[in-house]
């Protein structure tokens, strides 16, 4: 899963109060790809078989994360 991808599916939120707040979620997320602490959430996600060079499992662990902070700002808001 790309940050674009995960950028797309919050677009497509039809709140744009929570998609804004989501929005800055997912860039909170998106930190961990740009530091070298990717690798030290990998290790604590996976085990020591994994052998997932994209990172992919990190992709869809923070998805997980937007789509419970996007389901957080829903009830937040209601």
């Amino acid at each position: 899963m790309h940050y674009e991808t995960l950028l797309n599916q919050i677009y497509e939120n039809p709140c744009c109060t929570i998609r804004g707040l989501a929005l800055d979620d997912l860039k909170h997320f998106y930190k961990y790809f740009k530091s070298e602490y990717i690798f030290e959430l990998h290790y604590k996600l996976c085990d020591d078989k994994c052998e997932n060079h994209e990172l992919t499992c990190i992709y869809k662990y923070i998805k997980r994360e937007i789509e419970k902070r996007i389901d957080y700002r829903i009830n937040e808001l209601h």
